[in-house]
């Protein structure tokens, strides 16, 4: 059961990251997802009509300070000084000086637009 249920994730995941978006799992619709062997064993309707009983039901109107749904080892964390806006100021300068994300670079892709456009203009020229 295990191995079979490893070899239909296998396959599941080798369709939805198919390069190609054309023969990608889904590219036809979102019934070939449901329809695939890895989802064999859920029944749509029922599901769809909330009929499904879910395998964990969180806490419900709880507090807002209420952790019930949280590890303890969480809950007793320490806080580091958090500032007056909400966050935690250590936790910036953290971030600021990290070299977690050194030589990564993230351009918005507005930005990206921008300069190849700017670049297409230049080329015309």
């Amino acid at each position: 059961m295990i191995a079979g249920l490893f070899d239909s994730l296998y396959v599941f995941n080798q369709a939805l990251l198919n390069r190609n978006p054309l023969k990608r799992l889904g590219a036809n619709g979102g019934f070939e997802v449901k329809a695939h062997p890895f989802f064999a064993s859920i029944d749509w309707d029922a599901l769809y009509n909330r009929r499904v009983k879910p395998p964990f039901e969180p806490c419900r109107n709880l507090g807002e300070t209420e952790t019930a749904n949280f590890e303890k080892e969480f809950t007793v964390m320490p806080l580091h000084s958090v500032d007056e806006s909400g966050g935690s100021a250590d936790a910036k300068n953290l971030r600021l000086e990290s070299e977690t994300f050194l030589n990564f670079t993230y351009e918005e892709e507005s930005y990206l637009e921008t300069l190849r456009d700017s670049l297409a203009a230049q080329r015309r020229k």
